[in-house]
């Protein structure tokens, strides 16, 4: 009886560590197939709480980056269209140089030049009336880009609001140069105008410079956080290969020997039960 006892608690500790040996070889197996090292929250509760922590943070900081890429999209393309409108009114600056030469020009010549300029006053209208981005207007005057905590109204972009100049209490705008406007034949006049609508436009794409520069900055930034926050989470949840399959290999072997173990106790007991017949 004694030696049955001792031989019953001998085996049942070896079905244990193959049981044991079994559910762990189990375990290696999965997370080496799925590339996790955590497959169920009751592996690690802890680590699992925190992973989840971390997914948030790393999905908050993705939505972060593509709408500030979109924002900086829109303000990418309201600068290249304001580019188009300064080149505008640089070749009208040039234009009402040229027209203000009036001895060394023919009627027809400034009839020519003065057409230059009404397609200039018209080509800025166009770009005002029909630059859109995502469907809006971006030159209506009732846009305000927001992005990395800065704000970004862009400006109306039309003759009638361009180059605002007092001359003499009266009020004048890049309309008043063109073939119907009141500034026609008012050469120096004309040209504040002009330059004054220049310096409109210069100063807009530079806020639009300094905004961007901001959300660059920003995109850098999450960039940084982004790749640092999914290392964390990675060390966390995903498999460690080249430890999981070395673990996988001593497991297996521990498998083995328990199973030959439990092949000797059992030989050796019916050895014993022979000799006590």
């Amino acid at each position: 009886m004694i030696l049955g006892g001792s031989f019953g608690a001998t085996m049942q500790a070896a079905l244990r560590g193959l049981n044991n040996v079994t559910t762990q070889l189990n375990l290696s197996a999965v997370r080496l197939a799925t590339g996790l090292a955590i497959n169920r929250a009751s592996e690690d509760p802890a680590g699992v709480i925190h992973s989840q922590r971390l997914r948030a943070n790393i999905a908050a900081l993705e939505a972060e980056s593509s709408a500030l890429q979109r924002t900086e999209g829109a303000a990418a393309y309201a600068d290249a269209a304001l580019g188009e409108v300064s080149d505008l009114l640089v070749e009208a600056s040039g234009l009402q140089v040229q027209l203000a030469n009036d001895g060394a020009l023919s009627t027809e010549e400034k009839a020519a030049i003065q057409g230059q300029i009404d397609s200039v006053v018209t080509s800025v209208d166009a770009i005002g009336g029909y630059t859109s981005y995502n469907g809006s207007n971006l030159f209506d005057g009732s846009v305000s880009l927001w992005a990395a905590g800065d704000t970004l109204d862009l400006p109306e972009i039309s003759s009638t609001v361009q180059g605002l100049t007092s001359i003499d209490g009266e009020d004048y705008t890049l309309a008043d140069i063109s073939s119907d406007g009141d500034l026609v034949g008012d050469h120096e006049n004309a040209q504040l105008v002009l330059d004054a609508a220049i310096s409109e436009v210069s100063t807009a794409r530079g806020r639009i410079g300094t905004f961007q520069n901001g959300i660059r900055s920003r995109l850098d930034s999450i960039g940084t956080a982004l790749e640092l926050t999914t290392q964390a989470e990675s060390l966390i949840r995903d498999t460690d290969y080249a430890f999981e399959v070395a673990n996988f290999a001593r497991l297996r072997t521990l498998g083995s020997a328990s199973i030959k173990t439990i092949s000797i106790i059992n030989d050796n007991n019916r050895t014993l039960l022979d000799l006590f017949k």
